[in-house]
């Protein structure tokens, strides 16, 4: 999954000159405090619902991500509420594990910080409580985990550089979220710490649509333009069974086909990303003013979650 490169100028500019390109990747959480038995006890409770609280305490974790309780799929969809896009997180227990894949048993990512005149290798990911992170994809929720995919935030700070995560060493990788479990049923890992406003998320990357849920959704109307973003997830509800997950981009004249970038099912998650959507692309050979908005249109029995962004040219 390749999601859209966050950071400012001056950090992509660093970037690109040991990397080539954006290697889009999941990433998620494990460890010590992945929820496993030796970690977690038998957390086995509902994830807490309400407003995630802002920590600034440093103390007991806060009410964690709120997330509506499962039901069966249909028209109308289940959203889950929970952190968005770019709040910033405060984690709040040790060895927090950041992985390739949201399962517990996906590699870890491996940090390295590219400032200096050499690079400085910070090992396998393991966050520390106190340590920030910023939203860039989620809430999904796999059994009873929620997971999110995130970008380090040093500082309090969206996308400041330094330390960065890497699937595989610079310069042959690029930069990479990873995601992260915010809970494991009742034991909750992060709390937010701070939401940014729209001129400070802007300042690195656009907004654009940022929803979770499960069944059946449809966006409000988007601007037609010739280039987009699709960072998404999908999770079975119950593993081994097997959920689709499809989504269609749907024109306001109903006399123009929709276009399907998104056919896909599992039976356990898959996470992918698709950049401009190559030779099939509806936009430019329609004549100019034929139509100039459409929808996002999500069909799916699967928990998903999916990032849709219009891409600027330059």
């Amino acid at each position: 999954m390749t999601p859209l490169d966050p950071r400012p100028a001056a950090s992509r500019l660093r970037a690109l000159a040991v990397a080539i390109g954006v290697l889009v990747i999941v990433v998620g959480c494990g460890g010590q405090t992945d929820g496993s038995p030796a970690a977690t006890g038998a957390a086995s409770a509902a994830v807490e619902t309400g407003a995630p609280s802002i920590d600034t305490s440093g103390g007991a974790p806060s009410a964690g991500p709120s997330l509506t309780p499962g039901a069966t799929p249909g028209p109308t969809p289940i959203l889950h509420a929970g952190f968005q896009y770019s709040d910033i997180l405060k984690i709040q227990v040790d060895r927090l594990a950041a992985r390739v894949q949201p399962t517990r048993t996906a590699a870890l990512v491996h940090a390295y910080n590219l400032s200096g005149p050499a690079p400085v290798d910070g090992g396998q990911v393991r966050l520390r409580k106190g340590d920030f992170v910023s939203v860039e994809l989620g809430p999904l929720q796999i059994g009873d985990t929620v997971w999110y995919l995130v970008w380090p935030a040093p500082g309090n700070k969206l996308h400041p550089g330094g330390t960065e995560w890497y699937t595989s060493p610079p310069p042959d990788g690029s930069p990479v979220p990873g995601w992260v479990a915010a809970s494991v049923g009742a034991n909750v890992y992060m709390g937010l710490q701070r939401r940014p406003d729209k001129a400070e998320i802007e300042a690195s990357a656009p907004v654009g649509l940022n929803v979770a849920g499960r069944g059946d959704y449809e966006s409000p109307l988007q601007a037609r333009h010739d280039r987009f973003l699709i960072d998404w997830a999908a999770a079975a509800p119950a593993s081994g069974t097997a959920c689709a997950f499809n989504v269609s981009l749907v024109p306001s004249d109903a006399d123009f086909t929709p276009e399907v970038p998104i056919k896909a099912s599992t039976t356990t998650v898959k996470t992918s990303s698709l950049n401009g959507f190559g030779a099939s692309v509806p936009w430019l050979p329609i004549p100019e003013g034929a139509w100039d908005t459409f929808t996002v249109a999500v069909t799916s029995t699967c928990d998903w979650a999916i990032r849709f962004v219009r891409l600027e040219h330059g």
